[in-house]
């Protein structure tokens, strides 16, 4: 098949989940024998240098150049248009132009857009079958942000971008041929939005299995370490550590004073960077090249989200390399993962530091954790199983089925 894949940034490095799983999509379906062209929105020149590692691959990739922040003009446009903020970030004319002179000029079976952001460019396809990957459902995770703000101002604001979305998010899940979706926790909610009305496929996040393995690195005897990996430029995951720091490491701390809690992610705002000057037990690494050495050296990782859609890459690493894994309910929701068989999951934050403190005392139970956790992710999770899903997807859609 020919396929034109759709994505607002260039996908490598694969350093965020985001980008990890439209990286990994984006191999799986060239490795099935398809004919992939990328067309992305690119924001800085050392993306140029990123292309390259796409390329040889034997995928071409066509670039537009974006806008990476929301502006003026992005806010009169979103007024303009009705849009949510975020939508309204990835209106472009250029990327207009680009799509509809490739489409004229090349044979293409099925256009892939990758988030909904870019669905608004669907009426554009002239006749061609497309899909869209939701790696979330927007509206969900504004409705969380809503339901979690107490400024009265900021919560208005939240809530008409809210509404925005709603009706955004409705209007082309309608309209395309397939929505995808990381879990059927995500379709129920779509489908409910929807009234019903949208097909639906479930395509999960995965993980790489060679690439996230178990070790046998020596764990610090004179200290333990609690881990969080994470963009901190997302929102669920600036909200998930503040209030990790504020209402649950104080409670581990009574206990066990000799614990540090690790923070890695690239772009951390002034706010989580302040949690560190108060305490030298909460340390920012910031962004890292390779995020397996943090793992290896971390007793215990924790996902404690209270706004968030779709499903937690990160908890899928940290299973694959076999460390017992903390978490919320809606940072673990849509896995299909099992509280006390599989991870713990605590919503309370005396529940969340006593979940902590027990796998922290209980090698045992932390061991039998990370190894049933690596056995799941093996049968469930690797990319080359997904992969085949989304290729079949795509057989089904292009031939009408």
């Amino acid at each position: 098949m020919n396929i034109l894949f759709v994505t607002p940034r260039i996908p490598y490095p694969p350093d965020t989940g985001a980008k990890i799983r439209t990286w990994n999509l984006l191999k799986q379906i060239k490795n099935k024998g398809n004919n992939v062209t990328l067309l992305s929105f690119i924001y800085k020149k050392e993306d140029e240098e990123n292309i390259k590692t796409i390329e040889k691959i034997g995928i071409k990739v066509l670039l537009v150049e974006g806008k990476d922040k929301i502006d003026i003009f992005t806010f009169c446009k979103g007024l303009w248009r009705n849009l949510p903020l975020n939508i309204a970030k990835y209106y472009s004319r250029r990327m207009q132009t680009t799509l509809v002179e490739f489409l004229s000029k090349n044979q293409i079976d099925l256009i892939h857009f990758d988030h909904l952001h870019l669905a608004q460019y669907a009426p554009l396809c002239n006749g061609i079958p497309y899909i869209i990957d939701e790696h979330n459902v927007e509206s969900i995770i504004l409705k969380r942000y809503m339901n979690n703000e107490r400024n009265v101002i900021k919560r208005l604001f939240i809530k008409g971008e809210y509404k925005k979305m709603l009706r955004f998010e409705r209007l082309y899940s309608h309209k395309a041929e397939r929505v995808c979706v990381v879990s059927e926790k995500d379709g129920e909610s779509l489908r409910i939005i929807c009234d019903g009305r949208v097909n639906l496929e479930i395509i999960p996040n995965g993980v790489d299995l060679t690439y996230f393995t178990p070790n046998s690195t020596r764990i610090s005897e004179d200290k333990s370490i609690i881990l969080f990996v994470g963009s901190m430029n997302w929102l669920p995951n600036v909200d998930g550590v503040i209030y990790f720091c504020k209402e649950i490491l104080p409670l581990i701390w009574r206990a066990n004073p000799h614990v540090y809690f690790k923070i890695v992610g690239k772009h951390p705002p002034s706010k989580v960077r302040r949690l560190a000057k108060g305490d030298r037990r909460i340390i920012i690494e910031g962004y890292v090249d390779d995020i397996r050495p943090f793992f290896r050296e971390a007793e215990v990782f924790v996902v404690p989200l209270r706004i968030g859609g779709g499903t937690r890459l990160k908890i899928l690493e940290a299973l694959a390399m076999e460390k017992p894994v903390v978490s919320t309910s809606i940072g673990a929701e849509g896995l299909n993962l099992i509280s006390n068989q599989h991870l713990l999951i605590a919503d309370e934050p005396l529940d969340f530091a006593e979940s902590i403190i027990t796998l922290l005392r209980n090698k045992n139970l932390a061991r039998h954790l990370g190894k049933v956790g690596r056995k799941v992710i093996e049968e469930k999770f690797g990319w080359g199983i997904i992969g085949e899903k989304l290729n079949e997807v795509y057989k089904k859609v292009v031939n009408n089925v």
